[in-house]
């Protein structure tokens, strides 16, 4: 009798346990993030970097096959922020957006070929380092302006 005892005890201790433990300590919700598909990386005028992120807008569904709903491909925004290197340039991003930067997402960067030809080595160890970039990632040189590469119209 004290052995059953014991072990309903000991089920309900673990229940307890089991209940108490579990959550999601770190959530993020959907509604608060930002997603990056691309990063453009340039020279500004007076010597800083300008760091531009393409992020889809969220201004309805996208439509399938059943006809209802709008389709927002192709709708976007770029959030261009200036600043002296690489790390506090996008971490401070995250003032001039009502949403947090989410990178895990980012598809592609863009590097101006001026900055290039000075070395990225800095910006390519910023993207290794962080662990929200993925390394799946395309790394591009532009001959023009990273905004107008990630202005482009892609129909």
């Amino acid at each position: 009798m004290k052995k059953a005892i014991k072990r309903i005890i000991c089920g309900l201790i673990l229940m307890i346990y089991m209940f108490s433990l579990t959550g999601c300590w770190d959530k993020r919700e959907l509604n608060e993030l930002a997603i990056v598909l691309g990063v453009g990386i340039e020279n500004s005028d007076d010597g800083k970097i300008n760091v531009i992120a393409q992020i889809p807008k969220n201004t309805g569904t996208q439509g399938g096959n059943s006809g209802s709903g709008g389709d927002t491909m192709g709708e976007y925004s770029n959030i261009v922020y200036q600043g002296d290197d690489i790390f506090d340039t996008i971490r401070k991003m995250t003032t001039v957006s009502s949403r947090q930067l989410y990178n895990a997402h980012n598809q592609l960067v863009v590097f101006e070929k001026e900055l290039a030809e000075k070395g990225i080595y800095d910006y390519l160890d910023y993207f290794v380092r962080d662990n929200e970039f993925r390394y799946t990632m395309w790394l591009v040189v532009s001959d023009g302006k990273t905004s107008e590469i990630l202005d482009a119209a892609t129909q």
